[in-house]
């Protein structure tokens, strides 16, 4: 037990880990989206859920490497230890992810609205559907430079430059979110695996703990019998 439990106080500090994570990424874009965007704030975001991204993948192995160890249970003891530890940090796990997906998809509709705002003070003349294309469809750029030469002068320019930072970074959000969906599938997968392998290992145990018994009751059995035979043969000795 003693790797078990090394290994489950690994993965709840990752978690833990994980969860302020999600919190200063939140924080964070919330900072950038009371602000001009720039390239650095952008710069960071991306930095940062991209450690954030790779320490959920890192906590998914150590989960499912957690799972295939629970297997060389062999006590009734140990089985329950293991069972409600794995099963609790998983759904911690899982929840996490769920909240992480929850901030990166609010956190992009933020975004699309403050893109669509900045692009309407710049252009004016854009029409509805132009702001729609312009959030939601131009990732590279280009439409929304075609659609600010339009407008005139240095606000134009500087809107130009703020509208792409805000595009990167909603094609970053739609790239986490696309791997958060993802990652969620595998951790519904990998719960799912956890109950059928400790149903599997709940079948073994009780199958070992019922030989053992058999074996000692065969064993009991065994020394009486013998215990009465010298009985037998003393009482014989006798006559």
């Amino acid at each position: 037990m003693n790797d078990f439990n090394k290994s489950t106080e690994v993965i709840q500090t990752k978690i833990q880990q994980f969860q302020s994570s999600i919190t200063e990424i939140d924080q964070l874009f919330a900072k950038n989206l009371n602000s001009i965007a720039d390239q650095e704030g952008s710069r960071l975001l991306v930095e940062k859920t991209k450690a954030a991204n790779g320490l959920s993948s890192e906590i998914y192995d150590r989960l499912r490497a957690l799972t295939s160890a629970n297997m060389k249970v062999r006590t009734k003891e140990e089985y329950d230890q293991r069972k409600l530890r794995t099963t609790t940090l998983s759904r911690q796990f899982k929840e996490a992810v769920s909240r992480f997906q929850g901030v990166q998809y609010q956190n992009g509709q933020k975004s699309k609205e403050t893109l669509a705002r900045q692009y309407r003070i710049a252009n004016p003349a854009a029409t509805e559907e132009d702001i729609q294309r312009l959030v939601n469809e131009d990732q590279g750029g280009v439409f929304s430079q075609q659609l600010l030469q339009q407008a005139r002068g240095q606000q134009a320019a500087a809107a130009l430059n703020s509208v792409q930072d805000r595009q990167r970074e909603i094609h970053k959000l739609q790239e986490s979110i696309v791997e958060l969906a993802q990652l969620y599938t595998q951790l519904e997968h990998l719960i799912s695996d956890q109950d059928h392998t400790f149903q599997e290992i709940e079948a073994s145990v009780m199958r070992t703990e019922d030989n053992m018994e058999k074996g000692l009751t065969s064993v009991i059995s065994a020394r009486d019998q013998a215990i009465s035979a010298r009985k037998v043969r003393g009482k014989e000795k006798q006559f």
